[in-house]
């Protein structure tokens, strides 16, 4: 493969062979090469059984060992179909597994070659060149140098009231967003910062400009193959390993500062540790398939619609079908009239947290909370104008979904649930909603007393806690 060393290991244990010797040879062997090649991939007939390798299957003992193997050093096994069929017994015992999945386009079992052999022949298909992690822009707000002063003064003196369309919520609210990012830009420094995703985490712009100059030099050298060309270049590397050495130090050093401080967030700790443990896996997600699909999507584009298209699929409700429960009660008490009012959204405003991630506006908590004076009461109005006309701004129903792993086989898009990082301003909206309707459902007694779940004040280990009583009681 171009540029890629793989070290690839077929392997056979015999079931009367100690799979703890087996798996300390695997160890041995990444240990001794596991750093002169790129990737390390390991296949054949294991005898190895679990769960995690087909969902259909048993786990036995030695199946237990290889997969906690597997986990240990961050490997995925990708074969996830029975291999061994015969008259009562199907099991998954020839493997395929590595580091790097995105390195085959397909992986899959054949039919029996002969009658003789009761396993099913496995086989995985190379692509020629492996893609990196693309690279991406996206707007940085440097927040320790802005103005806050000077943006709350002109977010109270706004012409807000120049925003609004008549009957026209969607348009009247990217007016009026539109008008606050202008303010907050004017107020606040930004810049366009591109994200290297396959960058290591200590890299830095000068580290990326000598690269740059290295590999011209390089270049030249080829071409020329002159003497003076090729000591710049030993002098260029060795000043580059210097400085990634210098600079991963200073990123360390101020990881370890951050971690012994006092107010240092609980997320933040434990993220550092992770990262320093290295147990935090990449965010990369490897080949992609459909539970009713078995071709495996190694584009970018094409798992997005994959994992989009099953997303959509869970969300999706049948209002033909669903109705009320026969034994619901059902209240004459109704909401009348929602307002909100300023001071519920100062409220909401000042408590936000502004280490939470921006949604598609680009407008973060950080900013909502540092003009929590200024903008309450224009924001009151755009929500009040929204619920006079009964419709919720199309622009605040976009979101940036991210897909979380869960378990099981990583290649079923089943086995993945979107997060999705909602726009800052639409979740001050539904907080502001959530208010008025809790406090008037509390209000009227309409919350049955046995709901726990969800609610301030409360847990589930309250109904954990009732349920021990009761079955005391009935013990006694």
């Amino acid at each position: 493969m171009k540029s890629k060393k793989i070290l690839v290991c077929n392997c056979y244990r015999s079931p009367s062979c100690d799979i703890l010797d087996f798996c300390f040879d695997v160890d041995d062997l990444i240990d001794n090469v596991g750093n002169l090649y790129d990737d390390v991939i390991f296949l054949g007939d294991i005898n190895a059984r679990h769960t995690s390798f087909w969902d259909e299957d048993t786990t036995n003992q030695a199946g237990r060992i290889l997969n906690s193997l597997i986990e240990t050093h961050n490997f995925h096994e990708l074969i996830h179909e029975p291999t061994r069929i015969v008259e009562n017994s199907r099991s998954c015992i020839d493997l395929i597994f590595n580091k790097n999945p995105l390195l085959f386009t397909e992986v899959g079992t054949h039919d029996k070659i002969a009658e003789i052999c009761d396993h099913h022949p496995i086989y995985g298909i190379l692509k020629t060149t492996v893609s990196k992690p693309k690279c991406y822009k996206r707007w940085v707000w440097d927040f320790k140098r802005g103005d806050y002063d000077k943006m709350r003064w002109l977010m109270i003196n706004a012409p807000w009231h120049n925003c609004y369309v008549t009957n026209n919520v969607d348009k009247s609210v990217e007016n009026w967003m539109n008008l606050l990012t202008n303010i907050a830009e004017s107020c606040i420094p930004h810049y366009e910062a591109t994200i290297r995703p396959g960058d290591k985490e200590f890299m830095n712009s000068h580290i990326r400009s000598l690269m740059r100059k290295r590999d011209r030099l390089r270049k030249e050298l080829k071409r020329t193959n002159d003497k003076q060309t090729e000591h710049l270049v030993h002098q260029l590397r060795n000043k580059i390993v210097s400085e990634c050495r210098k600079s991963e130090e200073e990123l360390q050093n101020k990881k370890n500062k951050v971690i012994n401080e006092n107010n240092v967030s609980s997320k933040e700790w434990w993220k550092i540790c992770k990262d320093s443990i290295g147990s935090n896996k990449g965010s990369d997600i490897g080949p992609i398939r459909s539970p009713d699909n078995d071709t495996l999507c190694t584009n970018n584009t094409e798992k997005t619609n994959k994992l989009n298209k099953f997303f959509v699929s869970q969300s999706y409700l049948n209002e033909n079908t669903s109705q009320i429960s026969s034994d619901a009660v059902l209240p004459d008490l109704r909401i009348e009239q929602l307002v909100i009012q300023p001071e519920d959204l100062y409220a909401i405003l000042s408590k936000l947290d502004p280490n939470k991630a921006t949604g598609p506006d680009g407008i973060g908590n950080k900013i909502l909370t540092e003009a929590a004076v200024a903008i309450a009461e224009p924001m009151s109005h755009l929500f009040n104008f929204c619920l006079s006309l009964g419709h919720f701004p199309e622009g605040w129903k976009l979101a940036h979904v991210l897909p979380l792993y869960k378990k099981n086989d990583p290649c079923l898009c089943t086995n993945y649930r979107p997060i999705s990082l909602l726009c800052c301003i639409s979740k001050v909206f539904e907080r502001a909603l959530f208010n008025h309707i809790f406090g008037f459902l509390k209000a009227n007694n309409l919350i049955n007393k046995h709901q726990s779940g969800f609610i301030p004040g409360d847990s589930t280990v309250n109904q954990l806690i009732m349920i021990c009583n009761v079955l005391m009681m009935v013990m006694r």
